[in-house]
C-alpha cells in the first residue's frame, strides 16, 4: 500500500494525527509522510493541513557521556573517599574533573581545605547527592516532561543540549474527505494541445 492510502486510511479511523507520530506509527522516515501528505494536498478538499512548529531539545556529545558516566560534579562527589583525597588526583581521573570540582563547590556538596603541607584536599559535606543533570539529561533523552525555562537555560550554558526547530504537519479530513483518490478531469481540448 502506499503512502498517500496509509494516511488516507489513518484518517478513517480517526479525525486527524500528527505526521510525526504516523511516520513512528508506520515505522518510516518523517519526510515520507510529507510526501505524501504534499501530494494529497494536490486533490482539493481531501485533507486540511496545519504546520505544527516544535522546539526539540537534543543531548550533545557531552550530554550523553553525562547520561551515561552521571554529571562531573556527581562524579568527583563519588570520587571523594571519607578521609578526602588530593585536588590533584581527582583532576587524573577524568577529563571533565575540574569543572565537577567547581560545580560541586557552588553546591556545596564538597570542600577545599589545604593541609598543613599547602597541599589542597577534598572533602564530602554531606552524606549524599542526587546527579540532577543527569536526570535532566533522561528527561529530555526520553521526552518524559517539559523542562522549565531555567532548566533549558541551565543544560544549554553547559551545552550538554542544543535546540532545534522541527516541523511536522496536523492533519484532518477535508470537505471533500474519500478514500479514493481521482484526477479531476480538465478543460483541455485537442485545440489547446495543437497550439
Amino acid at each position: 500500500m502506499d503512502i498517500q492510502n496509509l494516511i488516507l486510511l489513518e484518517l478513517t479511523g480517526g479525525s486527524y494525527f500528527k505526521s510525526d507520530k504516523l511516520a513512528e506509527k508506520l515505522g518510516v522516515d518523517h519526510q515520507v509522510v510529507v510526501g505524501g501528505i504534499k501530494s494529497l494536498e494536490n486533490y482539493s478538499g481531501i485533507i486540511d493541513c496545519e504546520d505544527v512548529v516544535e522546539v526539540i531539545l537534543q543531548l550533545t556529545d557531552e550530554g550523553d557521556e553525562i547520561l551515561n558516566s552521571g554529571s562531573h560534579e556527581y562524579r568527583v562527589y563519588c570520587a571523594i573517599p571519607e578521609s578526602g583525597i588530593p585536588q590533584s588526583d581527582i583532576l587524573k581521573m577524568f577529563p571533565g574533573a575540574k569543572i565537577g570540582i567547581s560545580k560541586a563547590l557552588s553546591s556545596k556538596w564538597i570542600s577545599l581545605v589545604k593541609n598543613e603541607a599547602g597541599v589542597p584536599y577534598l572533602y564530602r559535606l554531606i552524606p549524599e547527592v542526587k546527579d540532577d543533570v543527569q536526570h535532566l539529561l533522561l528527561d529530555v533523552k526520553e521526552s518524559k516532561r517539559p523542562l522549565s525555562d531555567n532548566e533549558k537555560s541551565q543544560l544549554k550554558k553547559r551545552k550538554l543540549v542544543t535546540e532545534s526547530k522541527r516541523t511536522s504537519y496536523l492533519v484532518r479530513k477535508g470537505p471533500s474527505f474519500s478514500t479514493n483518490i481521482r484526477s479531476e478531469e480538465t478543460d483541455l481540448s485537442s485545440e489547446l494541445l495543437s497550439r
